[in-house]
């Protein structure tokens, strides 16, 4: 039944599911002890660079949710919701997940971690009460466009969520080591290759030119996934996130993966269970079945 459910995953993925064996223990769990299995995705607040002061651009999250939600931008680099931008692809897939495993629910989470540990200076910048109201206005937003899904939906604020469970020590302790090591040219954690690969995702996804500013943000994206992956250890063990599984349509690439599974290697973790379904995949295959 598991490697059934796992084959029909894998047929319409863009990537090799990572970490099959864990996958199928959460599937089994789920049909002997009703256990539901998590899949998860995440939303990161719109920002834009606000280059009022040519001689101080710095990242804003002061951004007008009400346009995003119409698919609107401010930029070419202006990152509109996937709730909104891939809304019937979730749709679609969860409907062809929920065929599977008839036991599942989604969560979305709002990686509000962004302000703190990849923007620190936006949030001295902007004030913490403008932050805190834009990512509260952003959650009712998400929340608002998943009603319409089609198994039990949740959306969460990450870093509240680290906190419910004192994992935020945890969270800070994996991104500072890998912050600190990663600034060094000597460091083995993960391949230059990947960082230089990052920095180039920095400057197209973001929009930031500066060499300097481009690696610090690189560095400390890198540095967060790798913090994520680590406290996803304990977070999947509660109920929020319980036997919790990615969903990643996004983030396809190899770089992705890597960057989220490294510390975890360090510490000899398994890799974070990923499953990669692809729309395309699955409307090719609802074509092929005689009507």
């Amino acid at each position: 039944m598991e490697q059934n459910i796992i084959n029909q995953i894998a047929k319409i993925s863009v990537q090799n599911i990572e970490n099959i064996n864990l996958i199928e223990k959460y599937l089994s769990e789920s049909e002997k002890l009703g256990t539901p299995v998590t899949l998860f995705n995440w939303e990161c607040p719109p920002r834009f660079i606000d280059k009022t002061d040519p001689n101080n651009p710095f990242v804003s999250f002061n951004v007008n949710l009400s346009e995003l939600e119409l698919g609107k931008k401010i930029d070419t680099f202006t990152e509109v919701p996937r709730v909104v931008k891939n809304n019937s692809d979730e749709v679609k897939i969860l409907k062809y997940l929920l065929s599977l495993c008839n036991n599942i629910k989604f969560v979305k989470l709002i990686a509000d971690t962004n302000v703190i540990f990849l923007y620190p200076e936006s949030k001295a910048i902007l004030g913490e009460e403008l932050i805190t109201t834009k990512i509260a206005e952003f959650k009712n937003l998400i929340i608002k466009n998943t009603t319409s899904y089609p198994v039990k939906t949740e959306v969460f604020l990450f870093w509240k969520l680290l906190k419910k469970y004192n994992l935020e020590s945890i969270y800070i302790e994996a991104f500072n080591f890998a912050y600190n090591k990663l600034k060094s040219n000597n460091q083995k954690l993960i391949y230059k290759s990947i960082i230089k690969k990052q920095i180039k995702r920095t400057k197209n996804h973001i929009g930031i030119d500066n060499p300097e500013w481009s690696k610090e943000i690189s560095l400390r994206t890198i540095a967060s996934y790798g913090a994520e992956g680590i406290v996803f250890n304990d977070l999947s063990k509660n109920k929020e996130l319980k036997n919790c599984i990615w969903m990643n349509i996004e983030e396809v690439d190899k770089r992705t993966i890597e960057i989220t599974n490294f510390l975890r290697k360090f510490y000899k973790l398994e890799s974070l269970p990923m499953i990669f379904p692809n729309i395309k995949g699955i409307e090719n295959k609802a074509n092929k079945i005689p009507g």
